[in-house]
């Protein structure tokens, strides 16, 4: 009896691990998703990404968008508030360019938490005999 409750106590910590590791994913990837969620900056990052390395400034922005340069300012400030985008300044004008390699790594971590997530949903499926048909 021992060895099963060993065993037993070894999958739950394998399983709180998991666990831990997805809640802690979810929180690093927030930022980001909060800031992707807006379809204006959607546009915004298509924008800078036709743009390069350049980047653009919120007059172009706003020019492309058919946004105010306020509002542009605002998803601006957002997206670099979750390090999407970087600024340059060139003069008196301040170009935005994307910055994506970090915040790439971050969502891939949050795919791999979800994955856990999925196969511990599938484990305790077939384990209890249901399915997502039968509900």
């Amino acid at each position: 009896m021992g060895i099963l409750r060993k065993k037993n106590d070894e999958q739950k910590t394998s399983i709180g691990q998991e666990v831990s590791y997805a809640f802690s994913q979810f929180r690093l990837a927030s930022p980001i998703l909060f800031a992707l969620i807006d379809q204006a900056r959607q546009e915004i990052i298509i924008q800078l990404s036709n743009a390069g390395e350049v980047g653009m400034n919120v007059t172009d922005l706003a020019s492309d968008s058919g946004l105010s340069r306020p509002a542009i300012s605002h998803h601006l400030k957002v997206l670099k508030d979750a390090g999407i985008v970087s600024t340059r300044k060139a003069g008196t004008q301040v170009f935005y360019r994307l910055d994506l390699k970090e915040k790439a790594i971050r969502l891939q971590g949050l795919v791999k938490a979800l994955q856990i997530i999925i196969d511990q949903a599938a484990k305790f499926t077939e384990k209890t005999g249901e399915s997502s048909e039968t509900k």
